[in-house]
Parts: structure tokens; C-alpha cells; sequence
């Protein structure tokens, strides 16, 4: 409602305590709290901009407080506060994804000449005895050639003429009388900005409506915010940059450092993995060695007995010849 709005604007002007009956805890309110919008204190809160219109982003469930937004503006100059690479982020995906809107508009209103020709019987038929006639004069049959484009010349006629039974009467049809029968797709046109559709035949008080609506304006300032947050982290960067130089040999040297402790760490780690080798080695050399064992023990069981029943068939024999 209006007074509610009303009530807002007070707010963020004056503050929610300008009547000073609110108890010490909202009095003491801080930029820093949860429930302060950061947009807002970084310089622009989307929420604000887009209301009533297909982009609309809903109303903002933070608090808009303009003494706030000073305080925050003389905080950052001592401590560095991220509100403003929040802000960035957040346009940037905004503005990523209408660029992308804009790629597909224009993607849909370039029809290629192919889906004109598909979509139109007598332009396909035009395109069919152009080609043929290009080859005849390529052969140098002139009569041919002349015959066909005669032909062409009647198909064209036939077309305007169709598309002349077309054309409505009043304003609209003086306007395509002046510019042409056109393709819907070529009258219209995508702005670089919003996204929104414009048409060729626009007049000038229509396009300074859609210049000055507030969807056109509000992806303006979006874009102008959003190119202003990152010339000030290039700032910072090389601010930050020139002031880092000094230490630079420093960190450099703790760099070296940790690369050096890591390198022994990965040393150790090849010679515990290179000693585990070993010990499976040692292993599997056991294994095989009692594994060996093993077999000889059981070759040798066969000539044993074999010794033993030698030795049983001469006892036999023996005794025999004694008898």
C-alpha cells in the first residue's frame, strides 16, 4: 500500500527508531547485521529495481537503511567488507543470463534463407528454375535460359501480387505499402540491453517509451553497477598488488619451503612404499621356497618305498635258494 511504502522510505532514510520508541537492541543496530540488506549498502539492490514488470525479482526481505549505507561507506575504508563482490557476483549471473536471452532471441528471428524457401511454395519454385536457368547458361543455352527466366519473372509478379491481396487497409497497410511485404521476423529486432523485441517500423515516441520504461532502465543500471563493481576490484587488485610487492620475497621463500617439506614427505612415502615392495618380495620368495620343499618331500616318498620292496624281493629270493 501506499503508506506502507511511505513507511519504507522513512526507514531508510531517517531509520526505524526516527521516533526513538523501539527498545535499545534495534537502536543499536549494525550494518553488519543478518538481517541489513548488503545490496543495498554496496550501491544497488536489484530487488528495488524490476518491480511490476516480467522481471520482477520479488521484494526485498532485508532491511534498506540510508544511515546504514554511510556508515558502511566509511567502515570500508579502513576493513574490507565483500558486500560489493557479492553484489558483483549477483549481477554478473544476472546479466549472464539475460545476455543469453538476448543470443537466443536473435538466434530465433535469424531465419535462414533454406526455411524461407521451405516455407513459401512459390519462392521454392523461383529458387528451382533460378538454379536450373544458371546451369543452361552455363551450358550456353541462351534460348532455354531466356524462356526460364521469363518464367522467373511471372512467378515474381504472381508473388507480389499475392502478397498485395494481403496487405489490411488503414495505417497498416499505407506502412507496408511504403516499406514492403516482409517477413514477420524481419521487422523485428532485439535490444542489446533488456532483451525485449523492438520493431524496425517503431516510432520515435515508442522507442523513447521503451528507452525510459523502467525494464529497460533497471538492466541499464545493472549494467552500469555491474561495470563500475569491477573497475573497482581491478583498483583494489593493483592497489593490493603495489602494497603485496613488499612481501613478495617472503611468501615466495615460505612457498619454496612448503614445496621442500612436501617433496620429503612424497621422499618418505616412496621409500615406505619401496620397503613394502621388499617385504612382499621376501614374501612371495618364501612361498616359493616352501612351496619347493614341499614337492621334493613328496618326490622322494615314491623311491623310498621302491628301496623297500627291493630290498623285501631279495630277502625273498634268498631265502628261496637257501631251500
Amino acid at each position: 500500500t501506499i503508506e506502507m511504502d511511505f513507511k519504507k522510505q522513512l526507514d531508510a532514510l531517517m531509520g526505524v527508531n526516527r521516533n526513538g520508541d523501539l527498545k535499545t537492541s534495534a537502536r543499536t543496530a549494525k550494518f553488519t547485521d543478518p538481517e541489513v540488506c548488503h545490496f543495498y549498502l554496496a550501491g544497488l539492490c536489484p530487488h528495488d529495481l524490476f518491480t511490476n514488470t516480467k522481471a520482477n525479482l520479488g521484494e526485498c526481505k532485508k532491511r534498506h537503511s540510508e544511515p546504514m549505507r554511510y556508515e558502511y561507506e566509511e567502515a570500508k575504508k579502513t576493513k574490507y567488507y565483500p558486500y560489493e563482490d557479492e553484489l558483483e557476483d549477483f549481477l554478473s549471473d544476472f546479466v549472464y543470463e539475460c545476455d543469453r536471452k538476448i543470443t537466443r532471441s536473435k538466434q530465433h528471428l535469424q531465419e535462414t534463407e533454406d526455411e524461407k524457401i521451405q516455407n513459401d511454395p512459390l519462392q521454392r519454385q523461383i529458387a528451382e528454375l533460378q538454379a536450373k536457368a544458371d546451369k543452361l547458361g552455363e551450358e550456353g543455352n541462351v534460348d532455354e535460359y531466356m524462356a526460364l527466366l521469363s518464367q522467373i519473372e511471372q512467378l515474381k509478379q504472381k508473388k507480389v501480387l499475392a502478397s498485395a491481396h494481403q496487405i489490411p487497409d488503414g495505417v497498416a497497410g499505407v506502412v507496408i505499402q511504403a516499406h514492403g511485404p516482409q517477413p514477420q521476423q524481419q521487422k523485428l529486432r532485439v535490444c542489446e540491453i533488456c532483451g525485449c523485441y523492438l520493431s524496425v517500423l517503431d516510432s520515435n515516441r515508442r522507442l523513447a517509451d521503451h528507452f525510459n520504461g523502467k525494464l529497460h532502465q533497471g538492466y541499464d543500471l545493472v549494467r552500469q553497477k555491474l561495470k563500475e563493481l569491477k573497475e573497482s576490484r581491478a583498483a583494489r587488485k593493483e592497489l593490493s598488488g603495489s602494497d603485496t610487492s613488499r612481501s613478495k620475497s617472503s611468501r615466495d621463500n615460505d612457498t619454496r619451503s612448503r614445496d621442500k617439506s612436501r617433496e620429503r614427505e612424497r621422499e618418505r612415502e616412496r621409500e615406505r612404499e619401496r620397503e613394502r615392495e621388499r617385504e612382499r618380495e621376501r614374501k612371495r620368495e618364501d612361498t616359493v621356497s616352501k612351496k619347493r620343499e614341499r614337492e621334493d618331500v613328496r618326490d622322494d616318498r615314491p623311491r623310498k618305498r621302491s628301496r623297500r620292496d627291493r630290498s623285501k624281493s631279495r630277502d625273498r629270493d634268498g631265502r628261496k635258494h637257501r631251500r
